[in-house]
């Protein structure tokens, strides 16, 4: 009888040794996949660049409205997020979206502008637009 007993305890330890390492591949494949799938997504992100696209002209309508016309030259969207000229904050109706293979024209409400040289800066989605713009009425 005690021959018994002691297999059937080297039993459950070899169970339980089969389940936690059964447990253990399982997770590292799990986190495996999610990792790679989390790299794939991140990597496709910051592969979005600005580089073709291109502020091509401003239109001041009068001290605070003003159109700028943005080409996209590349087969990507970007979503525009805010835009500023100067110092001065411009608000933007809704977040407009610069188009694949597309002329944008970008309608915005800024504070008074005067004459002057000013820097003019698109935040999307992901990255940062520049240009420097004279307004000279």
């Amino acid at each position: 009888m005690d021959k018994r007993i002691t297999t059937k305890k080297a039993v459950g330890n070899v169970i339980i040794i089969s389940l936690i390492l059964f447990i253990t591949i399982v997770t590292a494949a799990a986190t495996f996949n999610w990792y790679s799938n989390f790299q794939l997504d991140v990597n496709n992100k910051v592969g979005r660049k600005l580089d073709k696209v291109e502020i091509e002209g401003v239109n001041f309508i009068n001290d605070t409205n003003v159109e700028v016309v943005v080409r996209n030259k590349g087969s990507l969207y970007y979503i525009v997020e805010n835009l500023s000229i100067g110092n001065s904050s411009c608000d933007m109706p809704q977040n407009d979206i610069i188009e694949e293979n597309a002329i944008t024209v970008l309608n915005v409400n800024c504070d008074s502008i005067l004459k002057g040289v000013y820097e003019l800066v698109i935040f999307t989605d992901l990255n940062v637009l520049h240009k420097r713009v004279i307004k000279n009425q």
